[in-house]
């Protein structure tokens, strides 16, 4: 009885060092990433009605951006627009990704939010081609530009007004298999699918048909669609087929920093949570991304922090806005 009991103990201390030995062997396989990552987030221009509040300045940041980068694990750097392309190509290569945020802006050359979106853009992509991962978020005109940009200035877009609508997803394929949803929960998934938790502010929407009949489904592909309430189906998200270029037609952040009582934004647990995802995969594939500032001094000097947040919910649709 005790010899039996010597070689059960003999054979757990072998599974043990087994297991200890996959594990090794699992950790050096795993992918080395950035502990402190970095978000750029473009800045556009101030409207007209806001201009003469604040005469120093000439375009913003929605401070709701800003929290949903920090609040995913990440540090913000401003983007300013009207920059030369030296300006765009240091700071990129200065940060870890990028968020193109929403706005009420139209799309063309001169357009100094469209042309920093169209050079930052080239050299993004450059910086993947060249095996540097840097991901970007587009969100609503930022989703909308991006489009636009990839189809050679070529506008899809077409008027739809889909405005204070909160709305499912349709994943267009199992959403286990795009990048953009790979990492999705189930309870998210569900959340996305089935409950009206997308934050839908945008006059101008891509229909599935456009996109496949132009050359964007050469290299991108439709992650997702919705339907709004006047039954118009629009594509809700979209992603590279090779870069890790996000884009999504609704506000995952409005869900958790806005709440302007007119707009009708859920905050329900659920769908925060399911919201967060979005920035949450943007960070994820930050972190493989190893730019630096040259020194801690320029490091700190960019960030955010150097500005702070004017409180604007009186006057404009955002609760906070940083400008610049």
């Amino acid at each position: 009885m005790l010899l039996l009991c010597e070689l059960n103990m003999a054979k757990i201390a072998i599974l043990i060092n087994i297991f200890f030995l996959l594990q090794c062997g699992f950790c050096k396989r795993s992918v080395k990433a950035n502990k402190s990552p970095i978000i750029g987030v473009l800045s556009q221009e101030l409207l007209f009605r806001n201009l003469e509040l604040f005469p120093a300045s000439s375009s913003f940041i929605a401070a709701s951006y800003v929290k949903a980068v920090e609040s995913s694990g990440a540090r913000v750097v401003p983007v300013v627009i009207n920059k030369p392309e030296s300006y765009y190509r240091n700071i990129l290569n200065s940060v870890n990704g990028l968020v193109l945020p929403g706005g009420a802006t139209f799309p063309g050359d001169g357009n100094p939010y469209y042309d920093s979106v169209k050079m930052v853009y080239k050299i993004a992509k450059e910086m993947n081609e060249n095996g540097t991962t840097f991901p970007i978020l587009g969100v609503c005109l930022g989703y909308e530009f991006m489009l636009i940009v990839a189809n050679n200035d070529n506008n899809i877009l077409k008027r739809c007004n889909v405005t204070h609508e909160n709305l499912p997803i349709k994943f267009h394929s199992p959403y286990f298999q795009s990048t953009l949803f790979s990492r999705l929960s189930t309870r998210q998934a569900h959340t996305l699918q089935y409950l009206n938790s997308t934050v839908n502010f945008h006059r101008w929407c891509a229909h599935v048909t456009d996109f496949d009949n132009s050359n964007l489904n050469q290299d991108w592909r439709i992650t997702s669609t919705s339907t709004s309430l006047n039954n118009t189906e629009f594509i809700a998200s979209v992603e590279h087929k090779k870069y890790p270029f996000f884009a999504i037609q609704f506000h995952p952040e409005k869900v958790s920093f806005e709440w302007n009582p007119d707009h009708n934004i859920p905050h329900s647990e659920p769908i925060v949570l399911a919201n967060r995802y979005f920035y949450d995969q943007l960070i994820y594939h930050a972190k493989k991304n190893f730019n630096k500032f040259a020194t801690i001094g320029e490091e700190n000097n960019s960030l955010i922090y150097n500005y702070f947040p004017r409180f604007t919910a009186s006057v404009t649709s955002y609760l906070q806005m940083y400008v610049f």
